[in-house]
């Protein structure tokens, strides 16, 4: 029973990982679960019996992305650091996931540009939730650096978490639109030290 329940669950990541693929090559609309069984080497069938259809799917690709970076705030609030070089490793914790986590990368090409904005309502409301999750965090811990003395008092902590906020998301798009922009991770860092220096 045991090995039956481990194969149902190795079946069901087959088939998201074959679904990220197909969706990224095809697109979410041009894409069918027949596409997805094959590229799993599955039947039509056997996506069914784990999914109700392409929105289920699509949902579940989402809870793993969203899983992803809830783990990297986690991580970094478990930290042992002051508020300003923990806002600095957040920052860099997300950036290193853009870069080196190459699934993660994935996820965000499949719902920043694979995906029509309009088909997912409920979805990108939490993707709303989660940008104000992010901004309060940030706005948080500047809060915390500047009454440390580390920030100057007369940068509003909103204001600098916002800035980070729009900085994370420009380097989510101009990476797969314009990557000589930003080439690697450590010239996507340098430009986030430059800025967070600057604050001091």
């Amino acid at each position: 029973m045991r090995r039956t329940k481990e194969q149902a669950i190795e079946t069901r990541e087959k088939l998201l990982d074959a679904a990220l693929d197909v969706f990224l090559a095809k697109g979410y609309s041009a894409a069918t679960l027949q596409d997805i069984a094959d590229f799993a080497n599955l039947t039509r069938g056997a996506v069914y019996w784990h999914f109700k259809g392409k929105e289920d799917i699509y949902r579940e690709l989402y809870e793993r992305v969203h899983r992803l970076d809830m783990a990297v705030f986690d991580g970094v609030a478990d930290l042992d650091l002051a508020p300003f070089e923990k806002l600095r490793e957040l920052v860099h914790a997300i950036v290193r996931n853009i870069y080196l986590n190459e699934r993660y990368s994935d996820y965000l090409e499949l719902t920043t540009f694979k995906i029509e904005y309009s088909e997912f309502e409920a979805i990108n409301r939490e993707k709303t939730d989660t940008y104000g999750y992010a901004v309060a965090v940030m706005e948080s811990l500047a809060q915390g650096a500047i009454e440390e003395g580390v920030i100057a008092d007369k940068v509003p902590p909103a204001q600098v978490a916002k800035t980070l906020l729009l900085f994370i998301i420009g380097v989510c798009r101009l990476k797969f639109t314009a990557p000589d922009l930003y080439a690697t991770a450590d010239d996507t860092l340098a430009i986030v030290d430059n800025y967070l220096d600057s604050l001091t």
